[in-house]
C-alpha cells in the first residue's frame, strides 16, 4: 500500500485511485458492497474524478515548469555547413 504523497500532485497514489486514505484494516462496514443509488457513492465518485482533474492540472503545470528551466540552460545549435570540420568529443560515446 503506497500512501507516500507526491511532490507534483501533493496526493497519495492510493488517495487518487480510492479517493480516500487506506487504512491498514478495514472494517467489515467499509466492505459492504453499494447500491449505487446510495448519495455517499455518487459523492465518493465526485471526490476521485475531482482528484484526478487535480493531479492532470498539477502535472500540467509541473511539466511547464521542468520545460522552462530545461530550457533555461540550452544554447542554440550551432549553424554547421556541409563540408565543414568540427571536433566531436567521444567521452561520454
Amino acid at each position: 500500500m503506497n500512501n507516500s504523497v507526491n511532490a507534483t500532485t501533493e496526493k497519495s497514489p492510493t488517495e487518487l485511485v480510492f479517493g480516500a486514505t487506506l487504512h491498514l484494516f478495514p472494517s467489515l462496514r467499509d466492505l459492504v458492497t453499494p447500491v449505487h443509488n446510495v448519495p455517499a457513492v455518487s459523492d465518493y465518485i465526485h471526490r476521485i474524478q475531482d482528484n484526478v482533474a487535480i493531479t492532470r492540472n498539477r502535472h500540467a503545470e509541473a511539466k511547464t515548469k521542468q520545460m522552462t528551466y530545461a530550457n533555461k540552460k540550452r544554447h542554440p545549435d550551432p549553424d554547421f555547413k556541409v563540408g565543414e570540420k568540427a571536433y566531436l568529443e567521444t567521452k561520454d560515446l
